[in-house]
């Protein structure tokens, strides 16, 4: 919008960088509420626009999630990211008989925490038996993000409520009832709940020994240190179990370790760490318990293989693993359910991550609640399905503006209540946007300001009605890595436009943001003038870099729209 080069000049330097261009004349009716002498529209051509990667069949699940990280890290590094897409063989059970592959499985729990921390990637998912058929799926320009494909046919993935199962399970005092990760949090609380159930005979197993109470004097428990992970040891404490105690009817997975890191941290060892107690301890207890009278097999998966969470990609994978575990097993005709569990309330991990996991979207259940739902959800029809309590609107609202998963098509936020002023609600500006046209123009910046700092104030979990100070360092006022994705998407979605992932890094503070966002964003409504001088001192090669850099993030939002 600028006269530095000419329009022949400014197109032919996009055209050199990989863009299409074309010039609107300032006064067309596109382009009427922008000045300038003149308006260029740029798009990356379309063969850059689409990355497809296929999975490799393997066993080693770190190491396929490490490849693919790589190729997330590789398309989040472009200056214009492409649509990502990641093809499976396998990983999900589609139509009857399929029973699933874990290995592959873990990819759609770690697709989920991409999707928060880089929506811009547009992550899709394809589970093929055909994955020749994925670039024609990827040329129609579908907004799916989760699909299948089996003998030609696509199948979409949505969440759903359920109805909860109404037969409460069977616990018979005359059997053992084995509890992995049963000596703290919430495998302690199982075992106790067992017991009040009627088991009589329950054994706990945790990485290290410590005395537990609180059962009745009739109910038979003892305690194991045991990696459910080692095949030798798991298949020891088995045998001793079978010459000492009566046959083992239950088995309850809920052993896990987390070790949260975002993408840019993660490695293929904190990968593997975390996927050793879910899934390889799920597929020997699966393996070496085929013998045994099972009625119950019961694997304890979490919500962030179901919805993702920033910051947990592996510990999401390791979940999704055990979600196909249920359904392989269910195909071969034995007992399974895994069961995606919410945050609990006083205890287990997400009891320890506090308000921050509420603030997100995802609110504590009380463990009695949460138990009562244990006993129903084994006996459900299904598999695999999720047991969780959330604030739809909170938990979607992470996503920026047209990128929230059709995943997530059939969780609309509630409605208003009934008790507000209908007029004022119609009234309220929907966006940002609307809010400063609707302001006076000079009060537009301050009220650009006030809105970063109340965004800022909301992540950070400030107490109603105090807001950071403008100039304040964000990093000093306890922002961290995982709260800096959420005010990158939060900023996102309240402007309605895609924000580079460096956003918060390069303006780091609430004064840097708004000022980044009124020049950028709002420049229509909050018109800067451009630093000319720098400009000129730029060469050729510089300018063509410079306006690559500077044209990514609105390329990124025209390659989104329909």
């Amino acid at each position: 919008t600028h006269a530095l080069l000419p329009p022949a000049g400014w197109t032919a330097l996009l055209e050199e960088a990989g863009f299409t261009a074309s010039v609107c004349q300032a006064g067309d009716e596109r382009t009427a509420s922008l000045s300038g002498q003149f308006v260029l529209v740029a798009r990356r051509r379309p063969a850059v626009a689409d990355r497809i990667w296929t999975a490799p069949v393997t066993d080693d699940a770190a190491a396929l999630l490490a490849a693919a990280l790589d190729e997330v890290r590789m398309a989040a590094a472009q200056p214009v990211p492409p649509r990502l897409w990641l093809v499976t063989r396998g990983a999900r059970a589609v139509v009857p008989g399929d029973a699933p592959d874990p290995v592959q499985a873990t990819l759609w729990g770690m697709a989920n925490s991409v999707a928060i921390e880089h929506p811009e990637l547009r992550l899709t998912l394809v589970d093929a038996d055909d994955p020749a058929a994925v670039p024609t799926l990827a040329a129609s320009g579908t907004q799916e993000t989760r699909l299948a494909v089996r003998n030609g046919a696509v199948f979409q993935a949505r969440i759903e409520r359920m109805a909860p199962p109404a037969l409460p399970p069977t616990i018979r005092p005359d059997a053992t009832y084995l509890v992995t990760g049963g000596l703290a949090g919430v495998g302690l609380a199982v075992a106790r709940w067992l017991a009040a159930s009627g088991a009589r005979s329950i054994v706990l197993v945790g990485r290290t020994l410590h005395p537990v109470d609180g059962f009745p004097p009739d109910v038979t428990v003892s305690a194991h240190a045991c990696d459910v992970g080692d095949e030798a040891a798991l298949s020891a404490l088995l045998a001793t179990l079978a010459r000492e105690r009566p046959a083992i009817a239950g088995v309850f997975h809920a052993a896990g370790v987390l070790d949260d890191a975002v993408l840019a941290q993660q490695t293929q060892d904190r990968i593997a760490r975390v996927l050793r107690p879910k899934l390889q301890g799920g597929l020997l207890l699966d393996r070496l318990t085929r013998v045994l009278p099972i009625e119950h097999f019961v694997l304890f998966s979490s919500s962030s293989a179901l919805l993702g969470s920033a910051a947990q990609a592996n510990h999401a994978a390791a979940n999704a693993a055990l979600d196909a575990l249920a359904e392989r097993r269910r195909a071969s005709g034995l007992p399974a359910v895994s069961i995606a569990w919410g945050a609990w309330a006083e205890i287990g991990a997400a009891a320890r991550a506090g308000e921050g996991v509420a603030r997100r979207g995802l609110l504590p259940m009380a463990p009695a609640a949460a138990l009562e739902a244990l006993g129903h959800a084994m006996t459900a029809d299904v598999p695999a399905f999720g047991v969780l309590d959330v604030a739809w609107d909170r938990f979607l609202d992470r996503f920026p503006p047209g990128l929230v998963p059709p995943l997530f098509a059939a969780m609309a936020p509630p409605r208003a209540p009934s008790g507000v002023d209908a007029t004022a609600r119609a009234a309220a500006p929907a966006s940002l946007r609307g809010a400063l046209e609707a302001a006076a123009e000079a009060d537009r910046t301050g009220l650009l300001l006030e809105r970063v700092r109340a965004l800022v104030a909301r992540i950070l979990g400030l107490p109603a009605g105090t807001l950071p100070e403008p100039a304040a360092p964000l990093r000093e006022l306890g922002l961290d890595s995982l709260m800096t994705i959420e005010l990158r998407n939060a900023l996102a979605s309240a402007c309605e436009t895609r924000l580079p992932a460096t956003l918060v890094f390069e303006h780091p503070t609430c004064t840097a943001l708004a000022t980044h966002l009124g020049s950028r964003v709002f420049a229509d409504l909050l018109p800067v003038e451009a630093d000319g001088d720098g400009l000129d001192a730029l060469d050729a090669d510089d300018l063509a870099r410079l306006l690559e850099q500077e044209l990514g993030a609105a390329d990124a939002q025209l390659a989104g729209t329909p």
